[in-house]
């Protein structure tokens, strides 16, 4: 299912996004970065990371940690579920 991250009203989009980002995050413990991104945006439908949807995703990422639902160690992402 491809999804134009730009075709949602904001807050939707960014909410798609970032249950992409954890769903990606839940199955792989933890990961880098640009790992998260790039993984992200696959699940989102998105054959190429282009700077939309890099953009996207690093704000979704950034949200998550800024939520205290994610954190980020030395640039990997762990879920707080999974830190403990």
């Amino acid at each position: 299912l491809h999804q134009d991250v730009h075709s949602f009203p904001t807050r939707r989009s960014s909410d798609l996004v970032m249950n992409a980002a954890r769903y990606v995050v839940s199955q792989q413990i933890s990961l880098p970065v640009e790992d998260l991104k790039r993984l992200t945006s696959q699940v989102l439908g998105f054959s190429r990371k282009g700077t939309n949807v890099d953009y996207s995703t690093g704000r979704a990422v950034s949200n998550l940690i800024s939520r205290n639902v994610l954190i980020e160690k030395n640039g990997i992402i762990f879920s707080m579920e999974t830190s403990s």
